[in-house]
């Protein structure tokens, strides 16, 4: 009962992996995999399967149970900071958080523990804020590619003012809620926090921290239909990048150099932009930000009459965008082909 007392942490399961992580909090007298069996056994806990991987789920009235069992033991508290722990780790595992930037699987994992994820925040909130402002800026990403725009809007913005000392948190954290901002067409608001992330960045000597807010804010612009405004942030942002290793934020910066060709009529050197940042982000097994390069690779290519071409770019990378979840850009590839219908 002490194995499926801990269980009862978990919010809507999870892997064997995080359970054993964090009964290495508590001794529950047997072997992990053991217990779990028991209690699989028992019909008080069920495995899940899924792709690659097996989860353990147990029905609410028996977590309910369970939990009030968990907070009679010594180590209630030791077990809840080793939950919140684990799911920190999970959600750093990919480095330091960049909205427009993630991988397929950091992405599936974060979302089959999304409710973890939650919990981890709500006990870093009440114990550890800076913690927790950490924790909701590398979820942006996560947020703004699987549609939850306002639950990270609220998050981030809550902590945000809970947690007002200038850090590289803050920096990514105002850039992650500009770019929420931005998918919801906030504008101004995204503006404000993006001028924020870019005075502490300069502050700081923040180098890349800067170049991702600055090429947010060129994205902000050009969403706004202020083309003139946004083309000199882009600039800034390749200029910052130039001068670090990020190549992640390189290949980023990249993404939206090819972007600003294309809306300027620059149609070879949009191609080769996207292009390049395709090769990079393949390279770098960034998933979405390669769907979504090779997806405007087509608009260019489309333009110059290269309709075998574009027609390869656009079939390519629907698919990849449909399989990374990115719900934000599958319109766009729709009116992609709707437009190489129109030239055929």
């Amino acid at each position: 009962m002490r194995l499926l007392a801990v269980c009862s942490a978990f919010a809507g399961g999870t892997s064997l992996e995080a359970i054993e992580t964090v009964c290495d909090a508590v001794d529950i007298g047997m072997p992990v995999l053991d217990g779990l069996q028991e209690l699989v056994d028992q019909s008080l806990l069920r495995r899940v399967p899924r792709p690659g991987s097996v989860r353990y789920a147990m029905l609410e009235t028996i977590r309910e149970y369970a939990a009030e069992r968990l907070e009679t033991m010594p180590e209630a508290a030791a077990v809840r900071a080793a939950h919140a722990a684990a799911f920190l780790v999970l959600v750093e595992a990919e480095g330091r958080p960049h909205a427009g930037l993630a991988r397929k699987q950091w992405l599936e994992r974060v979302d089959a523990e999304h409710n973890n994820i939650r919990a981890s925040l709500s006990w870093y909130r009440q114990r550890d804020p800076p913690v927790a402002l950490r924790l909701a800026a590398a979820m942006a990403a996560f947020w703004s590619l699987r549609g939850h725009h306002t639950e990270g809007r609220q998050r981030l913005g809550d902590l945000l003012e809970l947690v007002p000392d200038a850090s590289l948190a803050r920096v990514s954290a105002l850039a992650g809620a500009a770019w929420l901002a931005i998918d919801q067409g906030d504008y101004a608001e995204a503006a404000s926090l993006l001028g924020e992330s870019i005075a502490i960045s300069q502050a700081l000597g923040d180098t890349v921290g800067e170049a991702i807010a600055t090429v947010y804010l060129g994205r902000c612009a050009m969403s706004n239909r202020d083309l003139a405004a946004g083309v000199p942030h882009v600039e800034r942002a390749v200029t910052l990048v130039s001068g670090t290793d990020d190549r992640p934020a390189t290949a980023f910066v990249t993404f939206y150099s090819g972007l600003v060709a294309l809306l300027t009529g620059q149609l070879e050197t949009a191609c080769d932009l996207f292009a390049r940042c395709v090769a990079m982000a393949a390279e770098l097994g960034l998933e979405p930000l390669t769907a979504r390069a090779r997806q405007m690779l087509g608009f260019p290519l489309l333009e110059l009459g290269d309709l075998a071409e574009a027609r390869t770019a656009l079939a390519q990378s629907f698919p990849e965008c449909m399989e990374v979840g990115d719900r934000w850009v599958i319109q766009i590839g729709l009116a992609g082909f709707i437009g190489l219908a129109a030239k055929t």
